[in-house]
């Protein structure tokens, strides 16, 4: 992608960050990414619905309680186990596997894609 191409997609992103039940950001996002050849995050954008986000967010929240962390947390321990396969490391003896509909619901949530190589549910690890 060009840097002007990058710096749009940016300011998508940032847009729905900043009211991410905006529908009509989501379908002109999901146009511009098709556009410009990006049709797995197009896919991501199209499926996307404020009962779908609002059922993902209480997924989250839910699990996020049950683990005793914060919802940003487990969203960006999530972010860093896809970047880099960095464990989110919970404190305590829990289990250490996620839910398999886990990485459906960060797809929503987030709108970055998560190829199925990337789907482990053991990506929880303890400090015991």
């Amino acid at each position: 992608m060009n840097p002007r191409d990058e710096a749009q997609h940016l300011v998508f992103q940032q847009m729905l960050e900043a009211d991410p039940l905006d529908e009509v950001t989501h379908r002109v996002f999901a146009d511009w990414l098709e556009e410009h050849g990006l049709d797995d995050e197009a896919a991501i954008q199209r499926a996307w619905t404020e009962a779908r986000y609002k059922e993902a967010r209480a997924f989250f929240q839910e699990l996020a309680d049950h683990y005793d962390m914060r919802f940003a947390d487990l969203i960006d321990g999530a972010h860093k186990y896809q970047d880099s396969g960095e464990y989110i490391v919970l404190w305590g003896d829990t289990e250490y596997a996620v839910p398999e509909e886990f990485w459906d619901h960060f797809v929503i949530l987030t709108g970055r894609p998560v190829p199925d190589d990337k789907r482990d549910t053991s990506i929880l690890s303890c400090t015991c």
